[in-house]
């Protein structure tokens, strides 16, 4: 799947394949933050130029003086100020769109999470009290009791054994969930520095999402 965040240009001006193209038109009916991603990208796309052309022609305007050293000394301040105005203003706008661009949490949750299937024994579905911790602590993600998943998978994160990698897993998508960034981002450095780690091309895939 794409990053739409990062191909928003290439969906306005129609350079996505018609398979991109309709899961872009999709995402943007289920995510309101891309949407408004794509209108921001259109105004400021727009507004720069005509800022940018207004003050070009300003600049050549004023250069077709045959005035002496006072006026090129007031050119040479006025142009100073015009380009320190326009990297103020490239600042403020790369900072809206950032802002506006930031994938939401929840529509990632829902990508990377995968649903609780019920282990069986001889036909049986074992009680919780029997599963493995990570197992418990995926169960409990499942049904959105957040909290007491994640005091379970945070205790299990720790502990070297089978479960350590789907409890470290689950505990980031936790940590995605509650937007604990400073948390989540450790987790997911801590995953994908163990390569045979199930998790390792989603933490690397889920990182570079999220920064």
């Amino acid at each position: 799947m794409i990053d739409f965040y990062e191909h928003i240009g290439d969906f306005l001006s129609s350079k996505l394949s018609d398979e991109d193209r309709i899961l872009f038109e999709r995402a943007m009916e289920e995510d309101p933050e891309l949407r408004k991603a794509v209108d921001n990208h259109n105004i400021v796309e727009e507004a720069l130029e005509l800022l940018i052309e207004d003050d070009i022609r300003s600049v050549i305007k004023n250069l077709k003086t045959d005035s002496p050293v006072q006026k090129s000394t007031y050119l040479g301040f006025k142009t100073y100020l015009l380009v320190a105005g326009i990297m103020l203003l490239l600042a403020l706008l790369a900072y809206i769109i950032k802002q506006n661009s930031k994938p939401d949490v929840e529509i990632l949750y829902a990508q990377y999470f995968s649903d609780y299937v019920e282990p069986n024994t001889r036909g049986e579905i074992l009680p919780t009290s029997e599963l493995t911790v990570c197992d418990q602590g995926h169960k409990l993600m499942f049904h959105k009791n957040y909290p007491e998943a994640a005091v379970i998978l945070e205790s299990a994160a720790q502990i070297e054994n089978d479960c350590t990698d789907k409890s470290q897993w689950y505990l980031s998508l936790l940590y995605l969930l509650e937007k604990k960034e400073d948390k989540l981002d450790s987790l997911l450095l801590l995953i994908q520095e163990d390569e045979i780690s199930p998790y390792h091309n989603n933490a690397i895939k889920l990182f570079k999402e999220i920064n």
